[in-house]
């Protein structure tokens, strides 16, 4: 069977390479479209246990605006079932530079200090944000995505610790 199959793709080389050529296409396209599928959907969000992960907004607000910081406190003092962690988002400019060398205006995400963990963020160099860093005498901290360590610190390991401006 084999040496019939190879002398029927030696006699008729044209329709066997259109047929081969188009499964080729077919399964590359329907690989590429599970790719996008499975990354996006099916894969989880990055947390340890998106479940239990569980936003609280106001009513007629929108679902990052509203809440005073003084019920914040109380809603993390009160609670003991799970951890109450906020975050906000803003659109600032970053610098690593000096503070009149502002560079483009990129989202922010001020948050408070268990926010990554609760989210099961992990740092790959230096450290995330600890409960320890929402008190009002600690120094400023951030934490910056891979795309800002590798644009804006130059992919640089020895820069934990350096000072970065936020908004001037």
């Amino acid at each position: 069977d084999l040496r019939f199959a190879l002398r029927l793709f030696r006699r008729h080389p044209v329709p066997v390479g259109i047929a081969v050529g188009g499964l080729a296409l077919a399964i590359g396209v329907v690989t590429a479209a599970f790719s996008i599928v499975n990354a996006s959907m099916l894969r989880p969000y990055g947390m340890d246990e998106p479940s239990t992960v569980v936003s609280i907004t106001r009513p007629g607000r929108p679902a990052w605006g509203g809440w005073p910081y003084a019920q914040f406190l109380r809603m993390q003092q009160v609670t003991a079932l799970a951890d109450v962690e906020a975050g906000l988002p803003r659109q600032t400019s970053l610098s690593a530079a000096s503070a009149g060398d502002l560079g483009p205006k990129r989202p922010v995400l001020f948050v408070s200090g268990g926010y990554l963990r609760m989210l099961g963020g992990r740092a790959v160099l230096g450290r995330t944000l600890a409960p320890s860093d929402d008190r009002p005498d600690a120094p400023p901290v951030i934490v910056v995505s891979h795309y800002v360590w590798q644009t804006e610190l130059a992919g640089d390991p020895s820069a934990v610790g350096r000072k970065v401006w936020v908004n001037a």
